[in-house]
């Protein structure tokens, strides 16, 4: 546990001499995480529009699938830039680097994890814009929870 104290204690001191770098990181997630909801509203508007054969192009699914992507990727950015700080801060110990693998680690499953579960919603882009049958995603969603 003292290792852990340690640090975070390191974290904490690299935040009050580095003030202006964390506050543009924490602006940064703070506005991608205020995206998120609006993103999604993307996705279910294009999905929308997709329904029918008119209205149907393929910019509108890779605007959706763009919008999945970085929705799906906003957490788990956040811990690769957690990790990424605990390996780049100065006289880091063997925890802080591997308590910073863990994290990429984490980042990387939660990522692939995250998409595959965008890409599985109800009236989303598998749904509506690959046309994936209802019984397919049920299949891969009910083995991601």
């Amino acid at each position: 546990m003292s290792q852990l104290a340690s640090t975070v204690g390191r974290v904490v001191q690299d935040v009050r001499t580095d003030k202006l770098r964390w506050l543009a990181v924490l602006m940064f997630f703070v506005l991608m995480f205020g995206l998120h909801p609006r993103l999604l509203r993307l996705v279910d508007a294009e999905s929308a529009a997709t329904t029918k054969v008119r209205t149907d192009n393929f910019l509108r699914t890779v605007k959706s699938l763009v919008a999945v992507v970085i929705a799906a990727a906003i957490l788990p950015c956040a811990l690769l830039v957690l990790g990424w700080q605990l390996r780049q801060e100065p006289g880091a110990t063997p925890f802080a680097h591997a308590l910073s693998a863990g994290l990429y680690a984490v980042a990387y499953l939660l990522f692939g994890y995250r998409l595959i579960v965008q890409l599985m919603r109800d009236h989303g882009i598998g749904a509506v814009q690959f046309r994936w049958q209802a019984r397919v995603r049920w299949v891969i969603s009910r083995h991601l929870r």
